[in-house]
């Protein structure tokens, strides 16, 4: 996980000196693992950008449930459309993948809904994405903060794995934090991994 963190602030410094760059790292402390995350985009103009999107999950004792993401993605945007193409690592090997996603905002409420098609080796899957954010302003300096999303992943067998993650909390500045619940399903697994605990996150 430290390598992680240590080649990103690394890319985002040298990147940053040459185009316009947004990085966004989070920390969430559960009661069963550490949970590490960031999305970093850099807009190559108005309408193309790339974006890394990176999460791992370790459990404090143990490397039986190891969970890693990490993808980079070429998009392309036309108003509230955003279409991408990407590749990336994961617990179930090298992936690739392609999509479209759909974002709506108004005031301080955003919600977006992605698919597309991820495929690892000779196997594809449907990935399904919803999220949405609430930030209104409570004060000059602080918001609320509801933020939630899930992902879903399926195949012709049905459900292959489910993630689904929440936060409540404040925004003051550039810097978010408050309490947050995590949960992951996956078809060969009876019971669901869960974290609940507290995160922070910062704008960059």
């Amino acid at each position: 996980m430290k390598r992680i963190i240590y080649l990103t602030v690394l890319v985002v410094c040298t990147t940053t000196a040459i185009a316009q760059t947004s990085f966004a790292p989070s920390l969430l402390f559960g009661e069963r693992s550490q949970v590490y995350a960031h999305r970093f985009e850099v807009d190559l103009s108005s309408t193309y950008s790339i974006t890394n999107i990176t999460l791992m999950d370790a459990e404090y004792e143990s490397t039986e449930n190891l969970l890693y993401f990490t993808r980079t993605s070429f998009n392309y945007d036309l108003k509230s459309w955003r279409f991408l193409v990407g590749t990336g690592i994961k617990n179930t090997g090298i992936f690739t993948t392609g999509g479209a996603q759909y974002t709506y905002r108004y005031e301080s409420f955003q919600t977006s809904y992605f698919l597309g098609l991820t495929f690892v080796g000779d196997r594809a899957t449907l990935e399904q994405n919803f999220s949405l954010r609430f930030n209104p302003m409570l004060s000059q300096k602080l918001r609320f903060l509801f933020d939630t999303f899930v992902i879903h992943n399926s195949d012709h067998k049905g459900m292959d794995r489910v993630i689904q993650q929440m936060r409540l909390g404040l925004t003051m500045n550039d810097i978010s934090f408050g309490a947050a619940f995590k949960m992951d399903q996956f078809r060969n697994r009876e019971v669901p991994l869960t974290n609940i605990g507290v995160f922070v996150m910062a704008v960059i």
